[in-house]
């Protein structure tokens, strides 16, 4: 069964680092899919809103401003979900941080249901 995995991030090298991480876990577990990344910030204004808006998701970047990843602390209390977030099969698995690669292969086994 093919999946669709996405790493949805703002327009910086931690989000391409992050879908890399990703690509790397995916290799490790053996499934052969490609993590399609996307930037929130490059694509059209209509376009990023209704990513955002379908994923329920909050961006912390401005394009002049960046505040730093995660400067809201621990944002899951917060009941927001903010960028980057990981979707695995149109669901978001991880969001508002920059996980461990361990973390995102148990989120993604767990997914998978091994």
């Amino acid at each position: 069964m093919k999946h669709n995995i996405k790493v949805i991030g703002s327009s910086c090298l931690r989000a391409d680092s992050y879908g890399k991480i990703v690509q790397k876990v995916l290799d490790k577990i053996g499934l052969d899919e490609i993590v399609e990344i996307v930037h929130a910030k490059t694509i059209l204004k209509n376009d990023e809103e209704d990513i955002l808006n379908k994923y329920n998701l909050s961006m912390r970047c401005t394009i002049s401003y960046c505040p730093g990843c995660n400067f809201l602390g621990n944002s899951n209390s917060s009941g927001y979900k903010y960028l980057p977030a990981l979707v695995f099969d149109e669901e978001i698995i991880l969001h508002s941080c920059f996980p461990t690669e361990d973390t995102i292969e148990k989120s993604i086994r767990n997914k998978l249901g091994c």
